[in-house]
């Protein structure tokens, strides 16, 4: 891949007889204020929207926070010390995640705006880290500029 201009580079796969040139637009992403109150409640357990973003898509980040995910996060290590030495890895098994990941899993999210637009999830990803439970979301179309309510799950 090398860029040629402001927006256009050419890529190469060793196809014998293409190239490519590729235009890319850059789109300024726009963060959106996020309610201080928790979106869901799960348990004793709490789903945050931690932040919004508007690009070319809408991206929801949500994370659960409570005392069982405090002492989830703390057992971590060992399950997956665990999981290591009963070969998961090698099997391909995936690594365990536990409650919280499952309480993210489950949710049913709906999003919408003041003109009603009809959003749809076009990927989503989790993270467990030894600190948090979490989950990243990337809804299509792009909200419509007239949209003037904070998009809130």
């Amino acid at each position: 891949m090398e860029r040629l201009a402001q927006g256009l580079v050419h890529v190469d796969y060793n196809d014998p007889d293409h190239v490519f040139l590729v235009r890319v637009e850059q789109v300024k992403r726009r963060r959106l204020a996020v309610p201080d109150d928790p979106v869901a409640h799960v348990g004793d357990a709490v789903v945050l929207l931690i932040e919004a973003t508007i690009a070319n898509h809408l991206e929801l980040m949500l994370e659960v926070r409570g005392e069982e995910v405090d002492e989830e996060l703390r057992r971590r290590p060992e399950r997956t010390q665990k999981w290591i030495a009963a070969g998961g890895p090698e099997r391909g098994d995936s690594p365990p995640t536990g409650w919280a990941s499952d309480v993210m899993q489950s949710l049913q999210v709906v999003v919408r705006d003041d003109l009603r637009t009809a959003y749809r999830f076009a990927s989503s990803g989790g993270w467990d880290s030894e600190h948090a439970n979490g989950t990243r979301s990337r809804l299509l179309p792009t909200p419509p500029v007239e949209a003037t309510s904070h998009v809130r799950p």
